[in-house]
């Protein structure tokens, strides 16, 4: 499911907010190099009180509420965890940089919120900087999985959310701009000392 932002209006337009949190995400993070020089993926968003962080942090909440509550309409059966956390990352792509296919093991639902993408990449009609949900066929030895692959843009101000053990992958944008994007796992609570979030 997308779902798309809309900021408290002290806080400007989706456009105006995304400029400013990325400009905040290049400044506080982006710190930890991974070894593939267009790939840099930062631990959770800072544990600051800022403006921009709660809005967003509350947005994220909304929309998972909002897809747990649809899963038994969309015909994703299973039991919801009494209570989660959500975990975040920043990842930084450019080049040829990409995550590589994967899940996210110990997730229930996961998403990308989009913060700022190439405007190659927004004006373009190929599939560059697209997230690949479906797609595992370099685990598959190329194999095409039964299930297809959708390709969803990296519009800015848009949360991409799907269950965690979709396969999923970037496709290199190609553009030496950066295409910033948040990683996001419901996880479930399953200790007593974790505090659900």
């Amino acid at each position: 499911m997308l779902f798309r932002f809309v900021p408290p209006a002290a806080l400007g337009a989706v456009d105006l907010f995304n400029r400013r949190l990325a400009a905040f995400l290049l400044a506080n993070m982006g710190q930890t190099p991974t070894p593939r020089p267009d790939c840099v993926i930062d631990g959770g968003l800072p544990q600051r009180r800022d403006p921009l962080l709660l809005a967003l942090r509350e947005f994220f909440r909304r929309s998972f509420d909002g897809y747990i509550a649809a899963m038994p309409a969309l015909g994703l059966h299973g039991p919801a965890p009494a209570a989660g956390r959500i975990e975040e990352v920043v990842v930084f792509l450019r080049g040829a940089g990409r995550n590589g296919e994967h899940v996210h093991p110990g997730g229930y639902v996961s998403g990308v919120y989009y913060v700022e993408a190439p405007s190659s990449v927004l004006a373009g009609s190929d599939l560059r900087g697209r997230l690949a949900l479906g797609q595992c066929e370099r685990l598959t030895g190329g194999h095409r999985p039964a299930w297809s692959v959708r390709h969803v843009a990296p519009e800015p101000g848009t949360l991409v959310v799907f269950p965690s053990h979709m396969f999923h992958d970037v496709v290199p944008t190609r553009s030496e701009a950066l295409r910033i994007a948040i990683g996001l796992d419901v996880r479930p609570c399953g200790e007593e000392s974790e505090e659900p979030t």
